[in-house]
């Protein structure tokens, strides 16, 4: 199975996955069949689906995936590769809880802000980021998780708008 990588570089992620087009990880369908490939959106769908079942219940409690995203469509012909679905379900993830935290900081709340945190720093030892994030600087805990840990949450507000488009358009507020 091919893997996907996801790459810091500074605050801000770039997955790279084959080729990308149109915001998402995809290449034209060969005539060559392939597991490492998703060839339909219904398979996009259930994919991050399985994913976001595994991890739903370590999500702020206010927050829910949602059941389908216009960034999980695959156009005609075009394939996805398999951990897209993954990457889409953590960095999902990992834009809930940097909400949770940033809205800790506006409303002043030190509990939610300690408790997001908490899961904001677990980022780098998730399965899904030890695989498929290439950080060997560790620039991702250096420029965004030491600074708000000091008390500056201006790096992860930074990075949740550069990063979290998918998750603000599913969390309109």
């Amino acid at each position: 199975m091919k893997k996907i990588t996801a790459v810091l570089f500074g605050a801000a992620v770039v997955v790279a996955v084959g080729c990308s087009a149109a915001g998402a990880a995809i290449a034209s369908s060969s005539s060559e069949e392939s597991d490492d490939f998703i060839r339909s959106s219904d398979e996009l769908v259930a994919a991050y689906l399985d994913e976001a079942e595994v991890l739903e219940a370590d999500l702020p409690t206010d927050i829910s995936f949602p059941e389908d995203s216009p960034y999980l469509v695959l156009p005609k012909g075009a394939v996805a590769e398999s951990g897209v679905a993954d990457a889409f379900a953590n960095f999902y993830w990992l834009c809930s809880w940097e909400k949770s935290y940033l809205d800790g900081v506006h409303a002043g709340d030190v509990t939610v802000q300690a408790d997001a945190l908490d899961h904001i720093a677990q980022w780098p030892s998730q399965p899904f980021t030890k695989e498929h994030v290439v950080d060997p600087d560790g620039l991702w805990n250096t420029t965004v998780l030491e600074p708000a840990l000091a008390g500056d949450p201006s790096a992860v507000a930074a990075e949740f708008e550069s990063s979290c488009g998918a998750f603000t358009e599913a969390n309109p507020e």
